[in-house]
């Protein structure tokens, strides 16, 4: 582990996905989805939608952005968890 609380690694859990409401909601990332590397990273738009809602409403001292965002291309072993996660949810 790379040093991720377990309260981080559930909240990250819980909010992986909550950008697929905004997608649904017909919301439009910014332009950064054009260049190729938010796309490279990110690989859904709704992980970006994820990225931007946490990033804005979850208080800092609980930034799980980096953690739930990235679940679809998975960096380190805690957001390879989050993968795990959203596989067997």
């Amino acid at each position: 582990m790379d040093n991720a609380h377990p309260y981080r690694l559930a909240l990250a859990g819980l909010l992986h996905d909550i950008g697929k409401f905004a997608q649904r909601a017909g919301e439009q990332v910014s332009a950064e989805w054009s260049d190729g590397k938010t796309q490279a990273d990110f690989k859904y738009q709704h992980a970006l939608h994820s990225w931007h809602f946490i990033n804005r409403y979850v208080p800092r001292e609980f930034q799980v952005g980096v953690l739930a965002a990235y679940h679809h291309r998975p960096q380190n072993s805690e957001q390879r968890l989050i993968r795990l996660a959203d596989q067997l949810s």
